[in-house]
């Protein structure tokens, strides 16, 4: 929060550095990479809690999920109810632009056959944040928040190329930290660009 080390607490390099704790918070910028990164924790005996739009990431990820294996019927959200097929929607994807959409496909192909119940697993074993090791939330959903440990995800593309609301963005989620921060690895490397200049 400040311009030196001391004021800003520890930035903790070290990638296998578990960061979970008593308000610890995982910040993504993707719906999709929130789901992926609760359900990896859940999986390692974490507590999770996802406390903005749980609803919203399930809505989102079982939509493509039906999408892509022709239940159209069962698909809720417009936006993705608006794509012909599964593949018309990864030929968008891969136009560019829409890393939210990247990011759901990725989760949907990842888990597969599997999501529906994945989903319902990580839904069952949900916990309060008071009594979670890690607590999960977009970035969107953390402004004013402030954590003791943060883990910024590694969805939020390439900063030294965004444009200013992404900057701005990340900002917001860089400093929720009021311990230790653990970068992404474009802020790391720009970190230790900085203090090599």
């Amino acid at each position: 929060r400040g311009a030196n080390q001391d004021e800003i607490g520890e930035i903790v390099e070290d990638e296998s550095e578990d960061m979970s704790g008593l308000y610890s918070a995982y910040i993504t910028r993707t719906n999709a990479h929130l789901f992926d990164k609760a359900f990896e924790l859940m999986k390692q005996g974490k507590k999770v809690s996802i406390p903005f739009d749980w609803n919203v990431v399930r809505e989102l990820l079982l939509d493509v999920f039906y999408l892509k294996y022709g239940l159209r019927e069962r698909i809720v959200t417009a936006a993705i109810r608006d794509y012909a097929s599964f593949d018309y929607m990864q030929k968008v994807s891969r136009a560019g632009g829409d890393l939210e959409l990247a990011f759901l496909i990725k989760v949907v192909e990842k888990y597969d056959a599997e999501l529906p119940m994945n989903i319902l697993e990580l839904h069952n074993s949900l916990t309060s944040p008071k009594l979670a090791d890690t607590i999960l939330l977009t970035a969107h959903k953390c402004k004013g928040l402030e954590f003791f440990n943060v883990e910024i995800a590694n969805d939020f593309g390439k900063v030294a190329n965004s444009e200013k609301k992404k900057k701005n963005l990340l900002y917001v989620a860089m400093t929720r930290a009021i311990e230790r921060l653990k970068p992404n690895r474009d802020l790391l490397e720009l970190y230790n660009q900085k203090l090599c200049s």
